[in-house]
């Protein structure tokens, strides 16, 4: 429960448990909620590791992170190299989406306006605002 600066309880116990009440009966109905969280001072305990040691909330996302077996730097990259890397990675994960639509556009293309002499084909480039120098400069040469 929180404290003020003295050390006292900030609600009694019997108060914070009526907030806690009230919130659960207003929200038992919500089939979108899952989990209620309440006042009370918490601490993260790292089910991966070998000790009971407590980790502090701070650590959290590293927590998340290491089980899953990625690096944080992956999607909130704080360096160049991880950035160009995450936004690399975006990029090739909606060009197959862009490939999809120049799929669908160029048999519509085709299905309306080709004839025996001319086909179409729409190619999506993957250029993106980081990208478009380098991608023009490699084109040119």
């Amino acid at each position: 429960m929180p404290i003020d600066n003295n050390g006292e309880l900030i609600f009694e116990p019997d108060e914070a448990y009526e907030m806690h009440r009230g919130t659960c009966e207003m929200l038992k109905n919500n089939e979108d909620v899952d989990v209620i969280t309440t006042y009370g001072k918490i601490d993260l305990l790292d089910l991966s590791s070998k000790d009971d040691q407590k980790t502090e909330v701070n650590n959290v996302l590293n927590l998340i992170y290491e089980s899953a077996g990625l690096s944080k730097e992956f999607f909130f990259s704080t360096t160049e190299a991880g950035l160009q890397y995450s936004t690399n990675n975006d990029l090739s994960m909606m060009m197959v989406l862009g490939d999809r639509f120049a799929h669908f556009f160029t048999t519509l293309l085709n299905y309306k306006f080709a004839n025996d002499k001319v086909k179409f084909r729409l190619i999506i480039l993957p250029v993106t605002r980081y990208n478009a120098k380098e991608y023009s400069e490699r084109a040119e040469k």
